[in-house]
Formats: structure tokens, C-alpha cells, sequence
């Protein structure tokens, strides 16, 4: 997961067209990263790794406008996170591909069950103005995957749709009890389907040393290092993000205020899905 959120202001990858604008400022809401652990008004399944309707407010869609289900294993491109009423924050390997035709996605707020529109209170969708990328990122080694979308139209407050808190410069996590959103496959394989309800993962963080060890295990092999703009969770056996998760929220409590959540991560990339000490 890249380590959320110093970008360079403006940063676009270099083009022979002139940089865009850039964004309006990010003014951080009053009550950000307000997550209802029990949920707004029903649990439908109960199956494991469920979120609650409505536990993370702040959790987004990004979705592909052009979906053909005789093509496409969904419309779910990957997920994103409302950093403002009208920024979205997610993985710059998510959109990389779309900057020159912004109507080739769109962004959903106050999404639950993709399947059914039963949900008490409906949710949103916006058009996308701007993709900013990260100027350092690098998208052979996933390294600096981190992008900003700027909506054409600010999102309405609602309920089940509000906004994440960023942390400051610097600041360390070492909670156990952080998440993880999704949309993604339970396991990996194109013979596991996508999940229609959103699915949450509780992970602890992993320690950076820690984490390049038990990655060195794996097929990365002895010499693999770390790059420095990343974070680890996870590592327990069946909980992890998975194929679909991408630019999905990292989530930690604010260890000033642990009922308010902050986000410190992006889900970039990990080996696998949910091995034993192998950290994502």
C-alpha cells in the first residue's frame, strides 16, 4: 500500500500538453472520517467480512461507463475514497489510462450492494473534471500510485456518504485494529466471482523492517527492498485486500481520537491474497 498522502502540488506525469489547474484546496471537514461500526439500519447476510450499510462513509467506486457484461467480469474498476465534497483519492494505476477520455468512468458515493438498490437511502454518482497523477509514480514497480480525481459536481453530504480524514506529515500508525474496503475478490482467480455487498478487512499494521523480511520470503525473492513511500498491513491468513481492492482506503483510528478514522494507506499491489506473513 503507498503511504498516504504527500503530493507534490499539481503533479501530472510529464505530457506535451500544457499542465491542467490546479485542484480547488482541500479543506478538511468537520466531521471527517465518522465511521458507523453498526451500521445504519440492517445486516441482510450476515456472511463473514461484511461491512455494515453505511459503516464507511467515506468509501467510493470507481466505475468504468461503458461496461459490457459479455466482456467485462465487472464494472467495478477499483476503489477510491472522498478526501472533500469534491476530491476523490485513489491509486494512480486505477486511472492512468483514462486521462485523455474522462467519460470512460465515473465515480459512485454511498455505494453498499451493487446488485440490489433496496438500500434506505440512495447513492450518488458524479462525472470526473481532472485526474491529477502523482509525478513520481511509476507504474512497472507500482511505486508513488496515487492519484487525485476532481468531480465535476461536489457530493451531497448524506448519511452514508462523507469524507476520510488525512493525517499530518509524518505521522506514524502501529494500530492492530486498521481497515481495509472493497469490492474485490474474496481470493485470487478469475474462477472467484467480485463481491456485490461491501466487504471490510480488519488488519493490523505491519512494521516496515518487518514487513521487507517477510515480503523477501515470498516469490520477490532475498534482494527485494521496500520503497520507502509504502506501508504494510495484514498478514494473517484469509485477511487481506485482493484483486478488485485496488485504490481502496487504508484506515486507521486517530490515536488523538480513536473514534474518528484517518486514512494512511492506498491498496497498491501484494503476492497473493490473504497468505499467512505476507503483509500487502
Amino acid at each position: 500500500m503507498d503511504v498516504c498522502c504527500n503530493l507534490p502540488e499539481g503533479g501530472v506525469l510529464p505530457t506535451t500538453t500544457p499542465a491542467p489547474s490546479p485542484p480547488p484546496p482541500i479543506l478538511k471537514p468537520s466531521f471527517c472520517g465518522i465511521r458507523n461500526d453498526r451500521g445504519l439500519d440492517f445486516k441482510i447476510t450476515g456472511h463473514t467480512n461484511e461491512a455494515e450499510y453505511g459503516e464507511f462513509p467515506w468509501m467510493l467506486a470507481l466505475l468504468k461507463t461503458d461496461f459490457d457484461p459479455s466482456v467485462d467480469e465487472t464494472q467495478f474498476l477499483c476503489g477510491a475514497s472522498l478526501i472533500a465534497p469534491s476530491v476523490v483519492l485513489t491509486g494512480a494505476h486505477c486511472v492512468n489510462n483514462f486521462q485523455n477520455d474522462l467519460t470512460k468512468i465515473k465515480i459512485r458515493a454511498g455505494e453498499w450492494d451493487a446488485v440490489s438498490e433496496k438500500e434506505r437511502l440512495p447513492y450518488q454518482e458524479r462525472n470526473i473534471k481532472q485526474i491529477i497523477i502523482h509525478n513520481q509514480f511509476n507504474a512497472k514497480i507500482v511505486v508513488n500510485d496515487v492519484a487525485l480525481l476532481v468531480l465535476e459536481r461536489a457530493f451531497v453530504q448524506a448519511e452514508n456518504i462523507g469524507t476520510i480524514c488525512l493525517p499530518q506529515n509524518g505521522q506514524v500508525f502501529s494500530s492492530k485494529e486498521c481497515f481495509a474496503s472493497g469490492w474485490g475478490k474474496r481470493e485470487f482467480g478469475r474462477k472467484n466471482k467480485y463481491s456485490s455487498i461491501l466487504k471490510k478487512i480488519q488488519l493490523p499494521m505491519v512494521p516496515r523492517d518487518k514487513c521487507q523480511v517477510d515480503l523477501r520470503s515470498t516469490r520477490l525473492g532475498a534482494n527485494f527492498i521496500l520503497d520507502k513511500t509504502f506501508v504494510c498491513a495484514g498478514g494473517e491468513t484469509g485477511q487481506d485486500t485482493c484483486t478488485g481492492d485496488g485504490g481502496s482506503p487504508l484506515v486507521c483510528p486517530d490515536p488523538s481520537n480513536p473514534s474518528k478514522y484517518m486514512q494512511v494507506g492506498i491498496v497498491a499491489w501484494g503476492v497473493g491474497c490473504g497468505g499467512e506473513n505476507v503483509p500487502g
